[in-house]
């Protein structure tokens, strides 16, 4: 496989995409049905073998062509909706830290 002109931040970033380490924010807008009635700009796009596939697999799934999916992924990504694992994972741990601080503060005034 040709990793074309990726800088190693680039090449990582797709590493860590196609391994999953990445989360999707809970959101109830159907970004398929936004990147459909969407027109956008025309680009040429290299991309990893296994990040295609990925993609390609995973909008057959969804019935819908994987460019739109490339959209939202990115678009998910640009607008801040699509997190790293490890923050996410880390952001459960603090809101689960809160929550038993919480239980222990009601304990203490009952």
């Amino acid at each position: 496989m040709k990793e074309g002109n990726l800088t190693s931040e680039e090449k990582k970033l797709a590493d860590d995409f196609a391994n999953g380490k990445f989360l999707k924010k809970k959101d109830s807008r159907d970004f398929g049905k936004i990147a459909k009635s969407t027109k956008g700009s025309r680009i040429n796009l290299r991309l990893q073998e296994d990040v295609l596939t990925f993609f390609q697999k995973e909008a057959d799934k969804q019935g819908i062509p994987y460019q739109t999916l490339i959209n939202s992924a990115l678009f998910k990504v640009a607008s801040g909706q699509l997190v790293e694992s490890d923050i996410a994972d880390l952001a459960k741990e603090l809101s689960d830290i809160k929550n038993q601080i919480s239980r222990i503060e009601l304990k203490k005034e009952a």
